[in-house]
């Protein structure tokens, strides 16, 4: 038995080198630890043995099989790591950018090679060992449809299964997760901070556009979603369009806006989008519409020559960086001095595209964001505060300035004294009324307002002096004759007494 099992063992190390020997990078079994899954809902691991592992993506089952699989090829099954990968639809360019995995790119759609050294190593045409892609292995739907950034971003696993985890996939997540929780830890205290203070979070509306008719339109689903998402994990407060009327009522809360439109090859401008949405920098009403101070949002900033954009092909890889051009233009005065938003443009001022280069590796390699201890503070919309300027009304922390202030108190004193004195004015004509009635002056029913009209009708221009010195004259009148004709003075005298109290 010891023999046999000697025998088997070194009939397995034997079939590991012949593997190595051929051409299998592999020296140790690459699924015997299998990393779990924990926001990505759209992939799964079905499952796994120490050189085998099963995926599933929608009713898509999926086989890979290790080059140096002691039982040799697996009918159905993919061996990996793959040597050559081809690139059909939006969202993967990004994920082999972070799996430092490009160079196996053989073949790739224009539209798809957005980054330096997919545009540089990969021709249209050649053959490729996987495709990904409609009709081969369909993964664009079901990564775009995640609930959220960073469920997205756990593809890197599922493509890193093609290279059998030779590109450090779950660590570069673990790098992802941590940036970004970070970020977004920033938005939160800020939020916590201001804990029942109305008004406190910026607002953005989020709309999406038709461009074949130039209309607004839903979102679809999975953007509406996705950027809820986002948004509320950079501290903010989403509202989301359905059309050019929802726009215009939601906008005028927003501090910024945000059109999601995937626009292809056209060229998206502020004359564009004032002509869609009838609203310019000037339009009154808006807090998100101040001239070049307006905020405006696109995240379509970086594009390749031919004029397709970088967002839909990395942004899923690179959560982090999406956060961080989010939270950079909310707070752009205190983010980071150094921060340079890497898809993020504002319509209303350096409003440019950048060209992606071709040069490969660049700068634009990796654009990996870091997280720095300074605090987050919106400074747009309601929260903008240009120097010698206070923030716009119904701002977190508003306050009149010292000359509003002023005015409002002037303007206030001048309204409370022509009340006053309207108060006045109308409390003397009604003493003046009581003294008539009570001293038979007018008829007996008659308002204690009454007399003015009459007065008024006999002689239109009588002042309130002249009336009130006639019935002072008539009352003495009255009391000297009374006192002359010794009527039951008390009695009466006590009237008297009474009706001039």
């Amino acid at each position: 038995m010891h023999l046999l099992s000697f025998a088997a063992a070194l009939s397995l190390s034997q079939l590991g080198c012949n593997a190595q020997s051929s051409g299998c990078p592999l020296s140790s079994a690459p699924f015997a630890s299998v990393p779990s899954i924990k926001y990505a809902k759209n992939f799964a691991v079905t499952g796994s043995t120490d050189y085998m592992l099963t995926l599933k993506v929608g009713s898509q089952t999926i086989t890979l099989s290790a080059c140096n699989n002691p039982s040799g090829s697996v009918t159905g099954a993919i061996t990996v790591p793959v040597a050559s990968v081809g690139v059909q639809q939006q969202t993967v360019t990004g994920f082999l950018q972070r799996l430092n995995k490009e160079a196996a790119i053989t073949a790739i759609g224009a539209s798809f090679a957005t980054t330096p050294c997919s545009l540089s190593n990969a021709s249209a045409s050649g053959s490729s060992t996987v495709t990904f892609g409609s009709g081969a292995i369909d993964v664009q739907t079901a990564i775009q449809s995640e609930q959220s950034a960073l469920a997205q971003a756990e593809w890197i696993v599922f493509f890193d299964a093609f290279f059998a985890f030779t590109g450090q996939g779950t660590a570069s997540f673990a790098t992802t997760v941590n940036t970004y929780s970070c970020l977004k830890q920033k938005a939160a205290s800020y939020v916590s901070s201001k804990a029942g203070v109305a008004g406190a979070q910026p607002v953005a509306v989020i709309s999406a556009v038709d461009l074949s008719s130039n209309t607004v339109v839903t979102p679809e689903p999975a953007l509406t979603t996705f950027w809820k998402s986002i948004l509320s994990d950079a501290g903010v407060v989403p509202l989301v369009a359905s059309d050019v009327s929802s726009f215009q009522n939601l906008a005028r809360t927003a501090d910024f806006v945000v059109d999601v439109t995937n626009e292809g090859t056209k060229s998206y401008d502020l004359a564009l989008w004032s002509k869609i949405y009838s609203l310019n920098t000037e339009t009154p009403g808006y807090y998100f519409l101040n001239g070049f101070n307006s905020f405006i949002f696109r995240f379509d900033k970086l594009v390749t020559t031919n004029g397709f954009d970088d967002f839909e092909n990395s942004a899923p890889s690179q959560p982090e960086t999406l956060l961080a051009d989010i939270i950079g233009m909310l707070s752009s005065k205190t983010f980071d001095s150094k921060w340079a938003p890497t898809w993020a443009r504002n319509l209303a001022y350096s409003a440019g595209y950048r060209t992606v280069s071709s040069n490969c590796p660049s700068s634009f390699s990796l654009s990996y964001s870091f997280c720095n201890t300074s605090p987050f503070n919106p400074t747009i919309g309601r929260f903008f505060n240009p120097t010698g300027t206070t923030p716009l009304p119904g701002a977190p922390g508003y306050q009149q300035s010292n000359s509003t202030a002023i005015t409002t108190t002037l303007i206030g004193g001048i309204v409370g004294g022509i009340i006053a004195g309207l108060a006045l004015i109308a409390l003397r004509i009604y003493l003046i009324g009581r003294k008539r009635a009570l001293n038979g002056i007018d008829k007996p029913g008659q308002s204690y307002f009454g007399w003015v009209k009459d007065a008024i009708a006999g002689r239109q221009f009588a002042t309130l002096e002249e009336e009130g010195g006639v019935v002072a004259e008539r009352i003495e009148a009255v009391h000297a004759t009374r006192n002359t004709n010794g009527i039951q003075g008390g009695a009466l005298g006590s009237e008297s007494a009474g009706a001039l109290n």
